[in-house]
């Protein structure tokens, strides 16, 4: 609002309490993009240590959660919902729900050995069909407890739709629906893009020295979870700096 000079107005302050919830609310809108980015980009970090390295196969599951993203967010759109705080904060955990199932396949898939499935003969060598025996032993070796683990966190979250709380039961809705969402995207989506354009041949000594002991796995995740500490606590080092600068 433009307010003239010499007008009575000026100089009058106005304070409410729904001013600050909305300031909270932009705020959380306009870091949702930001925080999508971010968790996407440390979703392809991981995927490409727990694959041995294979930026291919981050790439097809970055390709699988942007999609997956996508769905959601114009399920949003095309229901009227407008994007608040709540949507905001579902949004962002989507990623690590969604990135869950898509990791154990791609996973899965790099540690798996077709020349014990494919038959001898020219077919060994056949790089279609070392993809395609890929595909299918990760897929039997994962696809149960993906869909197990998926039906089990939908079922759980069933309750919270009769919830008066609009963040409790808006929260499940979009969690269950983005969990149903990851579980048919890795098993109708990401597998057929492994089918046709996975590797064939995947070194297997970088999983082995990372992951190929128990004492190796667990100097390999502390190192993953302190770098992830590290950042979030400078992150909130910074923001308290912020506040109390303010």
């Amino acid at each position: 609002v433009t307010v003239s000079e010499d007008s009575a107005l000026r100089g009058v302050r106005l304070t409410s309490e729904a001013i600050v919830w909305s300031e909270t609310q932009l705020l959380a809108v306009y870091g949702t993009v930001s925080a999508l980015v971010t968790a996407l980009a440390a979703a392809v970090i991981i995927v490409t240590l727990f694959t041995g390295c294979s930026l291919r196969l981050a790439f097809f599951v970055l390709i699988v959660l942007s999609s997956i993203i996508a769905l959601v967010i114009s399920a949003l759109v095309a229901l009227g919902w407008s994007i608040g705080v709540v949507e905001a904060i579902a949004l962002t955990t989507l990623v690590g729900l969604a990135v869950d199932f898509s990791l154990h396949i791609a996973q899965a898939y790099a540690v798996a050995e077709p020349e014990s499935y494919i038959d001898v003969g020219a077919e060994k060598d056949n790089v279609s069909a070392r993809r395609v025996a890929r595909a299918q032993l990760s897929t039997r070796s994962i696809a149960p407890a993906i869909v197990s683990a998926a039906m089990s966190t939908v079922l759980a979250l069933v309750p919270m739709l009769w919830c008066h709380l609009r963040l409790c039961w808006i929260f499940s809705l979009i969690t269950m629906g983005a969990l149903l969402l990851s579980v048919l995207a890795s098993l109708h989506f990401l597998v057929p893009m492994l089918m046709c354009f996975g590797p064939s041949k995947l070194d297997s000594h970088l999983l082995k020295a990372l992951f190929g002991s128990l004492p190796r796995a667990f100097l390999t995740l502390s190192l993953i979870g302190g770098c992830v500490v590290f950042v979030a606590w400078a992150e909130l080092r910074e923001r308290a700096f912020d506040t109390l600068a303010l």
